[in-house]
């Protein structure tokens, strides 16, 4: 991973910060504590007013509902590791960020309003992506909602599809939906239908509660594309093509047609091709 996610200032503001962590470090001037998790952490509020919206609104506002007579300012959905990332940022200029403490650092910067955290979580999830973490950086993205970085990352996974689901724990941890989305892009590069076929396959077999799924999963592999002496070789003598009732006729062969259709309309010497493909897919149930 990157090393840690820093932003630059000027000199001097970086010595008006010094000394206003300092001065948190020792506890001193302090004015407002927030809560998360029952760990206390004193603060300044004209420090937090310029670094949160959230606190700003809270301070000028001069309202109440957060927080409580002793200026206590209790955050509920916020973890103390989270906050304490915040607010180390906001009086030092400096974030700690990794694939385990980003959501957390996320959820205290969103709660708290404080737009430049959670610009840096975006950046550093961005910036790390590689074939061993493409999916945390996935999983995480959906979590935290920005579309433009799930589909970044779903490409970088596209573009490394081979790499990446060859490694079985990759497999395992990968969700249903999130395979429909990879077996759907045109842009996984490298692959045949057939690897496709067998990544499919391979996730099913993981383990047999996905089973109900196998209709949902195989009709998104364009059969059609598989030579058919591969068909004949691998598809036809799949235990479960023949074993999930899901996978029936009606819905499955009209999809696959469909697509070999589609890919072959243009090209008569393909009819006969496809007549084959039918009578052999009919042969499985």
């Amino acid at each position: 991973p990157p090393p840690p996610t820093q932003t630059s200032h000027g000199q001097d503001q970086c010595v008006r910060l010094g000394q206003s962590y300092s001065l948190r470090a020792q506890r001193a001037l302090c004015d407002v504590t927030l809560e998360a998790e029952g760990i206390c952490f004193p603060a300044h509020k004209i420090i937090l007013a310029s670094a949160s919206n959230y606190c700003k609104t809270l301070f000028v506002g001069n309202l109440t509902r957060a927080g409580s007579l002793d200026g206590t300012i209790r955050l509920k959905a916020v973890s103390a590791a989270g906050l304490r990332n915040v607010l180390n940022f906001i009086y030092s200029n400096k974030l700690d960020l990794s694939l385990q403490n980003i959501e957390e650092t996320f959820k205290a910067a969103e709660t708290l309003l404080v737009r430049e955290v959670i610009k840096l979580c975006f950046h550093f999830l961005e910036g790390c992506l590689n074939c061993e973490n493409c999916m945390d950086v996935l999983n995480i993205a959906k979590k935290l909602g920005p579309a433009e970085l799930r589909q970044k990352a779903m490409c970088y996974i596209g573009q490394h599809y081979k790499q990446i689901l060859a490694d079985p724990q990759c497999l395992k941890d990968l969700d249903r939906v999130t395979l429909c989305e990879i077996l759907d892009r045109t842009d996984t590069e490298g692959c045949s239908e057939l690897e496709l076929f067998r990544v499919a396959v391979s996730w099913l077999q993981h383990d047999r509660t996905r089973l109900k799924d196998a209709a949902d999963i195989l009709r998104r592999i364009r059969f059609p594309l598989i030579p058919l002496r591969d068909l004949q070789r691998y598809v036809q003598e799949m235990p479960l093509m023949r074993l999930d009732s899901g996978c029936h006729r009606e819905s499955l062969l009209g999809d696959w047609l469909g697509v070999g259709r589609r890919v072959v309309s243009n090209c008569p010497a393909h009819h006969l091709y496809i007549s084959i493909l039918l009578l052999l897919l009919l042969s499985f149930y």
